[in-house]
């Protein structure tokens, strides 16, 4: 009979004090029907104090270009270590360990992040739980075992982070813009070869192809 949602609040009409929760973790971006609520909410999280500063801030994971967030060393080879894993500020870049997340926590409130249009929306992920499996440290170990798999990474931007998963590198080239840079190839081909078949080896630093008449 059409959208389950719409067709849950057709019926629900007849009730003066009908109440809808939505509830659920985000899917692929855009297409989410709890994003799509949610961005349409007031958008509220749950903001707790930096134990040292005392700024009111929500938690977020951060990304290698923000200077707050979830951070984590790097040996000497380059790897990241889990093990030292602690959330920096994002008013004053103070250092904020495991152990201060409970007193944080007790201290936080919710607060909205946009205006009321109608319906309150709830965001909360992971790096609030005090669940000891949902450690900091456990999230930057985790992260570090998928974040290079395309199959097990939205796994935990999903689930994990509360967010909506987004393929950066199919979404930033369409099919338009990927015709437009097509180039005309200045090679010769022999005479007698009817196909062309072009190799390609993607590396960090560059295409490795070997073309084969």
């Amino acid at each position: 009979e059409g959208d389950q949602i719409r067709l849950g609040k057709r019926r629900a009409q007849t009730f003066w004090n009908s109440k809808f929760i939505l509830g659920s973790t985000p899917t692929i971006k855009g297409e989410s029907r709890i994003e799509k609520s949610f961005l349409l909410s007031d958008q509220r999280r749950y903001f707790v104090p930096c134990p040292h500063c005392g700024e009111m801030q929500h938690l977020e994971w951060g990304s290698p270009e923000t200077l707050h967030g979830i951070k984590w060393d790097k040996d000497e080879a380059g790897n990241g270590v889990p093990e030292t894993a602690h959330y920096v500020c994002r008013a004053n870049g103070c250092v904020i360990e495991e152990i201060d997340k409970p007193a944080m926590l007790d201290a936080g409130e919710w607060r909205a992040t946009a205006p009321f249009k109608g319906h309150a929306g709830f965001h909360i992920w992971t790096a609030y739980s005090l669940d000891p499996k949902a450690s900091w440290a456990n999230l930057v170990g985790e992260w570090l075992e998928v974040a290079h798999d395309p199959l097990e990474r939205p796994t935990f931007i999903n689930t994990v982070l509360g967010e909506a998963y987004e393929d950066r590198g199919e979404r930033a080239l369409g099919e338009e813009r990927l015709l437009a840079r097509c180039e005309v190839w200045p090679g010769e081909v022999p005479d007698g070869v009817a196909v062309i078949t072009i190799g390609v080896d993607k590396q960090d630093d560059r295409l490795e192809l070997e073309v084969v008449g």
